[in-house]
């Protein structure tokens, strides 16, 4: 669509309107058509108005721009709303797909330490099995130097019980042995 001034017919009406290339047509001329109804509404309440309490009120050219600044005022407002919406949205669609990059990362890096998990918990696990055979084996060592030990204690009770047995019989033989010196 090119841009400048065209001329529309539009239920017998002609128009000559400046448009720019970048609007669509279409909503354009049903937005005048609209206000252009409004205004025509106006004059005709305007005539009713006369009839039922005998005062004039005029439609003017004045009225209409003035209407027109009212509706250009309005949708401003909603469009300036609209675009605080749309640019929040964004920001927040911005965010999300920030965070799915985070995620996306963050996922990666999960299966990489998963993986290091991984080999250091069969590390564990060999280390693990290392020391429950050592720990078996020093048990194993423990019992048999238990064993010794045992062996030992005996042999030393032996050793003190025949030495106390020694020395009841030499304190026993301390009252023969004058008697064996007389010759008697």
């Amino acid at each position: 669509m090119r841009s400048g001034l065209q001329a529309y017919e539009i239920d017998g009406c002609s128009l000559r309107l400046w448009f720019y290339g970048s609007a669509c047509l279409r909503s354009r001329l049903r937005m005048i058509m609209s206000c252009c109804a409004v205004q025509d509404m106006v004059a005709e309440l305007c005539v009713d108005y006369f009839q039922c309490y005998r005062r004039q009120a005029h439609v003017t050219p004045k009225s209409y721009l003035s209407f027109i600044g009212g509706y250009k005022a309005i949708y401003d407002a909603r469009r300036s709303e609209i675009d605080r919406l749309a640019q929040r949205m964004n920001t927040g669609l911005t965010k999300l797909i920030e965070a799915t990059q985070s995620v996306n990362e963050l996922s990666k890096e999960l299966a990489a330490k998963e993986q290091e998990l991984e080999v250091a918990s069969n590390k564990a696990d060999e280390v693990l099995a290392e020391v429950m055979a050592s720990a078996q084996a020093a048990e194993a060592v423990k019992a048999q130097v238990q064993k010794v030990k045992d062996k030992a204690q005996k042999l030393v009770d032996d050793i003190a019980a025949s030495r106390l047995l020694c020395l009841t019989r030499e304190t026993d033989m301390d009252w023969v042995h004058p008697l064996v010196g007389l010759g008697c």
